[in-house]
């Protein structure tokens, strides 16, 4: 059961049973609150996965040697 169910924020009385279905299937979903976690579980191991070979296909960045004296930028 997720910490903070969103039915206790919002009310679904007045949507379709599809969009209910929806966002109960939403609201199930475990989100890992650190990245130790998330390598426990296959299915964020693949996503992030997915991510990594996204920003290769794309070209989003290069790699290069760091110089000494400047400190990493990270990638969410």
């Amino acid at each position: 059961m997720p910490k903070y169910p969103i039915s206790q924020f919002v009310s679904t009385e007045k949507l379709s049973m599809q969009h209910q279905s929806f966002l109960s299937a939403v609201d199930s979903i475990r989100i890992p609150t650190s990245v130790e976690e998330a390598l426990k579980d296959e299915s964020w191991i693949r996503a992030m996965n997915e991510e990594m070979s996204a920003l290769e296909k794309n070209e989003i960045w290069e790699i290069v040697e760091k110089p000494k004296d400047k400190k990493a930028v990270g990638c969410r």
